[in-house]
């Protein structure tokens, strides 16, 4: 139990850490992010956009330990 990687064995699980949501009015995609108690909130660090890929790869790439720990 001391070695906290992955080793590749194991079936695949899926836990959210954000969801998008589109506004219909505005035509622009926002960020919320989920707390230890899995409820969503607002993600006030990145502007609402229409460009949804700038939202997923700021997700990806940011490094903010409010998705990754």
């Amino acid at each position: 139990m001391g070695d906290s990687t992955w080793d590749g064995v194991g079936e695949h699980t899926r836990f959210p850490i954000a969801r998008l949501r589109y506004t219909k009015s505005t035509g622009q995609w926002e960020i919320y992010w989920r707390d230890r108690h899995l409820k969503f909130h607002e993600y006030k660090r990145k502007r609402p956009t229409k460009n949804v890929q700038a939202l997923l790869d700021h997700i990806e790439t940011s490094g903010d330990p409010i998705f990754w720990g």
